[in-house]
């Protein structure tokens, strides 16, 4: 079952989306998996919010089972970063303007428009200098998209608690490019 939403102003420590409307927001959520894989998590979002918890929490499902049987190809899933454990990750909705705002995301931490991409749909932060705590913002591109969205975000949330890139070859943005892919709603 969903926690309702609490219509209050959210406040943030996550500096990019500073100063954005969160009205909506669901309190944390304890998601529990198979094999004691657990996903703590807290979805903030705008009064005009074109994603729902519902959609979220489905694609966080499909993201973790994908994510997690990709993982165990390459070591027991017991195996996580000792730094990256017990991580708490905010989700937040904004609007795509704002996620391409190189004031809020500059280009050298998230590449926002670079010659060889468009612009951002959704990022990924694991936030290296606030201990525990990692974000996910998204913008809106209707349904099917969004579904994608946070199914390619929280991959990256996964390659990044399991630390892949000490195991594997496969690029954090290969890894969330063959989960999406793996998806319902390819």
């Amino acid at each position: 079952m969903l926690p309702i939403f609490a219509a209050v102003l959210a406040s943030t420590t996550y500096a990019p989306v500073d100063g954005l409307d969160f009205s909506n927001r669901t309190g944390a959520i304890d998601a529990k998996f198979t094999n004691g894989i657990e996903l703590r998590y807290e979805v903030f979002l705008p009064e005009s919010a074109h994603y729902t918890p519902e959609l979220i929490q489905k694609a966080i499902y499909e993201s973790t089972v994908n994510s997690m049987f990709e993982i165990q190809k390459v070591f027991p899933l017991e195996r996580q970063c000792s730094e990256s454990s017990d991580n708490f990750l905010e989700i937040y909705e904004i609007s795509g303007e704002d996620l391409n705002d190189s004031s809020r995301f500059p280009e050298k931490y998230v590449g926002n428009q670079s010659e060889n991409r468009g612009p951002l749909l959704g990022y990924y932060d694991p936030r290296p200098y606030e201990s525990k705590v990692d974000a996910i913002v998204l913008s809106d591109h209707g349904n099917k998209e969004n579904y994608k969205i946070v199914v390619h975000e929280i991959a990256h949330y996964w390659y990044n608690t399991y630390c892949l890139a000490r195991h594997t070859e496969m690029t954090s943005e290969e890894f969330a490019l063959k989960i999406v892919g793996e998806s319902q709603w390819q």
